[in-house]
């Protein structure tokens, strides 16, 4: 502001979107149109006393210098190396000044380090670009023409409320004596609620793998048609079988699924599949059922759902904001026994005959855990 690059209306705007979205203030600013990024980078740079990337520095950059920082370190310690000038390696960073990050790229390059400055929301376009690191929807662009397509328009009017993917809830399962003491066989007491970066978020992947987890990206399973899922489902044995059907049902006809299940009013990661989904990522994956969603909403109700997609879900997983999501619950009596969370390819929609034979998946899916949860207990 002092340099006459934004108003302060434009600052006070972009402070209170701050707040709201999160992002630095120059991310703000540059999304709300009032100031230019290569205006951001220099002020940027005379603020840090740090150089900035030359003109068209970032647009080529040298491949021997990506090879000597691992994409790991780039992602955690904000910065991307562009340029490899003998023993001197120019590396663009978020903070220049930090010499935590300065001295383990001595150690890890053993190479001389030029810092420079580099906006926020041109870093992680730089690490998306060059080492595959998704943006999170929060950095995506907008749509640049500024047009609003068919597929924003539908997801708009959806995100009014919820819509009952079906005129009312799920048919209710006949529960016997038997299938009640099943269930009531199965109450846990209650668990702690995840600690350090998981209370923190409340929502994550988290960056460590638990309990060992591979980081390693899915395999997709294979896409199954309603009669196969409706088959494997009617002579599962076990859990693992219902998830392969209600999982394979959906990749028929959505671009991604999760199926989540329910602990200490979060909803944790089970299986599912999506373009790029590790299976670190799912298996920390929480979802509180306190905080307004669809996944909350659909759980909470007990009622299938189409709406708004989860906008953290999608950022923190890296995947794009489609134009609705839907979230069907799959409840055995009052009990939650998981959620099914389905989403279409960017500005596509899922035609209402393929939800419905989701919804009577999922109800078919509530009748397998009663059978098995019968059997087990006949064990």
């Amino acid at each position: 502001m002092r340099e006459g690059l934004a108003t302060q209306r434009a600052v006070d705007s972009a402070l209170a979107a701050q707040v709201i979205y999160g992002g630095r203030l120059g991310t703000n600013l540059v999304e709300a149109r009032a100031i230019r990024i290569d205006d951001l980078a220099v002020a940027l740079g005379r603020h840090l006393t740090a150089p900035v990337p030359p003109a068209g520095a970032l647009d080529k950059v040298d491949p021997s210098a990506l090879r000597l920082v691992s994409r790991a370190q780039c992602e955690r310690l904000r910065l991307c190396p562009f340029a490899l000038d003998g023993d001197t390696l120019h590396v663009a960073m978020m903070e220049p000044s930090d010499a935590t990050a300065l001295a383990e790229l001595v150690t890890a390059t053993g190479k001389r380090i030029l810092q420079y400055a580099m906006p926020e929301l041109r870093l992680y376009y730089c690490l998306e670009r060059y080492y595959g690191v998704p943006r999170g929807v929060r950095y995506a662009r907008a749509n640049p023409s500024g047009a609003v397509t068919q597929a924003q328009a539908h997801a708009q009017a959806r995100r009014e409320r919820p819509a009952l993917i079906t005129s009312g809830e799920f048919p209710t399962l006949p529960m016997t004596p038997e299938i009640e003491a099943a269930l009531a066989s199965t109450a846990r007491p209650p668990e702690p609620p995840p600690s350090g970066r998981a209370a923190e978020r409340r929502l994550y992947p988290s960056p460590t793998p638990a309990g060992g987890v591979a980081a390693v990206a899915l395999v997709r399973p294979t896409p199954l048609a309603a009669r196969d899922a409706h088959a494997v489902i009617a002579a599962a044995t076990d859990r693992d079988a219902i998830a392969a059907a209600l999982v394979g049902a959906a990749l028929a006809r959505c671009a991604g699924a999760l199926l989540l299940v329910p602990r200490e009013g979060q909803l944790y990661g089970w299986r599912g599949w999506a373009p790029g989904l590790r299976a670190e990522s799912l298996a920390t994956l929480w979802i509180p059922l306190d905080a307004p969603s669809l996944m909350a909403d659909a759980a909470g109700q007990r009622v299938a759902l189409r709406g708004a997609p989860d906008v953290r879900v999608h950022g923190l997983l890296g995947w794009a904001l489609p134009a609705e999501a839907y979230a069907f619950p799959i409840v055995l009596g009052e009990r939650l026994m998981n959620l099914l969370y389905v989403f279409p390819g960017q500005g596509a929609v899922v035609e209402d005959a393929a939800l419905g034979e989701l919804f009577q998946l999922c109800h078919e899916a509530a009748a397998a855990w009663a059978r098995l949860l019968v059997q087990a207990k006949r064990k």
